[in-house]
């Protein structure tokens, strides 16, 4: 009597119907599929925050009185060492104030997602000369 019992719950144990597996798949490509597109902008904005805290770093005793040409300059030679693509390259702003010195680079980045269907990412990254260890937050 046991095993009969046994036997039937075995055979009622069918495990995931196709529809299921496709609609897991399905919903792991779309994942896969937006990571792909939303992932590089947000890793250039890393690159972008790193390359405003090294400029920090490595011109922190003149940093209030560079020219936004030497700014510049160092940002893309940053760029181009790190691969950062070209979205970011020309939005550099610098706005000089009495007491220091703000160096923003603002920028959106718009990515097709799917037919008619697009995606705008803003970013805002501001370095501030008076307090250099604060910067991108």
């Amino acid at each position: 009597m046991r095993t009969i019992r046994n036997m039937n719950s075995l055979k009622r144990q069918t495990g995931v119907s196709m529809l299921m597996a496709l609609t897991i798949l399905l919903g792991v490509g779309f994942v896969l599929f937006s990571a792909f597109k939303v992932i590089p902008p947000h890793y250039d904005n890393i690159l972008v925050e790193r390359g405003l805290k090294s400029l920090a770093e490595s011109n922190r005793a003149d940093l209030a009185t560079m020219s936004k040409r030497s700014i510049s300059t160092y940002m893309q030679k940053y760029y181009t060492m790190n691969g950062v693509r070209g979205a970011v390259r020309n939005e550099l702003n610098v706005e000089r104030m009495r007491e220091k010195t703000l160096i923003s680079i603002n920028y959106e980045v718009r990515v097709e997602f799917m037919a008619n269907i697009d995606l705008v990412m803003k970013f805002n990254n501001q370095l501030d000369s008076s307090k250099p260890d604060e910067c991108c937050k």
